[in-house]
């Protein structure tokens, strides 16, 4: 069963991968910048209903890894109370916490896709040139998820992400790389990285990280070379 009609749910709609025991839940709040609380109490009567439907399906769920920011935004804090009421209501999931997923998507949630757009409109950006972000290609989630659900039968929440850290900079670097353009509007100012990624939980499942795109200009010139929003 897969909920939700966003970048990552289509991305398992068109993978092979067999989910006729897993509840992919790929639906709710993707902008981190939501303050309205309606929006957060859909997601959650949704995930309530979905489980008490399909109680004996594992729950796959979504979280992100800026949860661990120093940011008390209202998405951070929803993300919070979404992974304690999976771990006190649902007996058997998988909360992956995710980086900056990146692919062909409409929306400027996505970090990238949201450069991407300020770039070809040139709009003034605020770029705090110290912060590091993990870039995860969204058609590696479902082969990602198929090694988990194999390999960890219990219950568990897991920072999914690479070693691949990358400066917002260089994102910027290799997204004008990608199209032949220059940013002039960008408005960059130091103030340090914001949160820190424990991926070692994650890496551990993986025999060979070369089965997976991690590179972040290959990444980003995989989706916005050719790129139409």
């Amino acid at each position: 069963m897969i909920i939700g009609n966003g970048l990552i749910a289509n991305a398992f709609k068109n993978s092979n991968i067999d989910h006729s025991n897993l509840i992919i839940f790929a639906s709710g709040v993707s902008n981190s910048k939501e303050i309205r609380l309606e929006e957060y109490e859909r997601e959650l009567k949704l995930l309530t209903e979905v489980i008490s439907q399909e109680e004996y399906k594992k729950l796959i769920y979504f979280s992100s890894c800026s949860v661990s920011s120093t940011s008390q935004s209202e998405y951070n804090k929803y993300k919070s109370r979404i992974e304690l009421f999976i771990q006190e209501a649902v007996d058997n999931y998988l909360i992956l916490k995710l980086p900056n997923v990146v692919g062909k998507a409409a929306s400027n949630n996505q970090l990238v896709n949201y450069f991407y757009n300020s770039l070809l409109n040139q709009r003034e950006i605020i770029l705090n040139t110290d912060c590091i972000r993990h870039l995860i290609d969204v058609a590696d989630l479902p082969s990602i998820v198929e090694l988990l659900v194999k390999l960890e039968p219990n219950s568990k929440i897991i920072s999914v992400a690479f070693d691949n850290g990358v400066s917002v900079n260089e994102i910027i670097r290799h997204l004008e790389s990608a199209l032949g353009a220059t940013f002039n509007n960008l408005k960059k100012i130091q103030s340090g990285n914001d949160y820190y990624i424990d991926n070692q939980i994650f890496l551990k499942y993986l025999d060979n990280t070369n089965n997976y795109n991690t590179n972040p200009e290959l990444i980003i010139k995989k989706y916005y070379a050719n790129y139409e929003a």
